[in-house]
């Protein structure tokens, strides 16, 4: 799993690449965890996600849930088809906020 991170203006941004399964899930969750203490506003770029498990999608929840408790923003960008395809059946689509891409999902970040 490569999980990188880079500063877009006011926005983190962290680009998931293979596959986000129970294997990889601590680790991804404690970055973000990290990266949520100190950051407003995160956005997850997962165009390079092959494939989420349950496990993957706890992790999003979770940083959800801390991201609203402290006033932030945690938005995804960049699903595949079959990635918003789980999104769509576990009706998570309605829970986060999902740009198609990197470029929209900045274009609609407040600045600052």
């Amino acid at each position: 799993m490569d999980v990188n991170e880079t500063r877009k203006g006011a926005v983190m941004v962290v680009t998931l690449g293979g596959r986000l399964d129970s294997f990889q899930a601590e680790g991804v969750k404690q970055k973000l965890l990290d990266l949520g203490a100190v950051e407003k506003r995160i956005l997850v770029d997962c165009a390079g996600l092959e494939y989420i498990s349950s496990a993957g999608l706890g992790v999003f929840l979770l940083m959800l849930k801390t991201m609203k408790k402290k006033d932030g923003e945690f938005c995804l960008c960049g699903l595949n088809e079959r990635i918003r395809e789980v999104f769509e059946i576990s009706g998570l689509h309605k829970v986060f906020t999902l740009y198609k891409s990197q470029e929209e999902a900045l274009a609609a970040a407040p600045q600052g």
